[in-house]
């Protein structure tokens, strides 16, 4: 009998934690759909950046991947 107290002692105490766990978790989403969304825009603006920097290359007539390598 001691056993099984101490299992719904144990089951107990992990569902707490559990629950304890998922309110944080989701406490944590509202920053990381902020930074989700700053992630993308600011690679978006590299992308925009380096089509940029290709077609100035290619203007003064080198060729971009000579210097990626």
């Amino acid at each position: 009998m001691c056993k099984v107290k101490n299992l719904s002692k144990s089951k107990d105490g992990l569902l707490v934690s559990n629950a304890s766990l998922a309110e944080y978790s989701l406490s944590l989403e509202p920053k990381l759909i902020t930074a989700r969304q700053q992630l993308a825009d600011v690679y978006v603006k590299a992308v925009e950046l380096q089509k940029q920097h290709e077609r100035n290359m290619m203007l003064v007539g080198l060729h971009p991947l000579i210097f990626s390598l």
